[in-house]
């Protein structure tokens, strides 16, 4: 992959795109591409895109995920962010409002059509990394918090839930999340109420990428809050 140019174009993109920062610095960042968009222009792109699909696995979520990345297919948008090891956590929830901000802004107010209607996004992937097995079987914070809101805040544990394609085997449910080890909190809320989850296979390392609406993902703002700064 050819994080230079995948660095330059997310430079450019003026219109989306937040920075994390405390004091002055700067510890992160959160961007989306759109992929349908800058593939035929940008080789980052179309590599990307293909490294995907390359590492998606099974065959059958892969072939789902070759459609939603079809040019004549709805917009999809790919998040990416990094952050510093010492970023105060309470800053990501914020940071992603401003992105989810971002977006809307773009869609209303860019002023080159193209760009502004690949903005549309119908799906955002996010891609996390993950290890094979949780060390402990207790319930993690991210989702403990999703199950909880899903169930009205009772306390009762929410059925597992299946992702769209659980159930014909192109996507991971609630079970196999909950063997999943997440690096980033806030990812692994994310892909608690994501639509659509997958393994990526990429040698020793293994990542989790997810699929959700953009409504899907402004509703994760305070479900993260919750999580990273009560």
């Amino acid at each position: 992959l050819n994080a230079a140019a995948l660095a330059e174009l997310l430079a450019e993109q003026a219109a989306v795109g937040t920075v994390i920062k405390a004091d002055g610095d700067v510890f992160g960042f959160f961007s989306a591409l759109s992929l349908q968009h800058l593939a035929p222009s940008s080789p980052a792109v179309a590599r990307l895109s293909s490294f995907l699909l390359e590492r998606c696995h099974p065959q059958s979520a892969q072939q789902k995920l070759s459609a939603m990345l079809e040019a004549s297919a709805p917009p999809v948008g790919l998040i990416i962010s990094e952050r510093l090891v010492n970023a105060p956590v309470q800053l990501v929830p914020d940071a992603l409002d401003s992105l989810t901000q971002d977006i809307e802004w773009a869609i209303e107010n860019e002023e080159d059509k193209e760009l502004r209607a690949s903005f549309k996004f119908n799906q955002l992937l996010m891609v996390a990394q993950v290890s094979a097995s949780r060390a402990d079987t207790s319930t993690s914070a991210a989702s403990a918090v999703a199950q909880g809101s899903s169930s009205g805040g009772g306390g009762k544990k929410k059925k597992h839930k299946s992702h769209g394609g659980a159930g014909d085997g192109t996507g991971l449910d609630w079970a196999a999340l909950e063997q999943l080890q997440f690096v980033r909190p806030e990812e692994e809320a994310i892909a608690y109420e994501a639509e659509w989850c997958t393994l990526l296979h990429c040698g020793a390392q293994q990542f989790v990428l997810m699929s959700l609406s953009l409504p899907e993902l402004k509703a994760m703002v305070p479900k993260l809050r919750a999580i990273m700064c009560d």
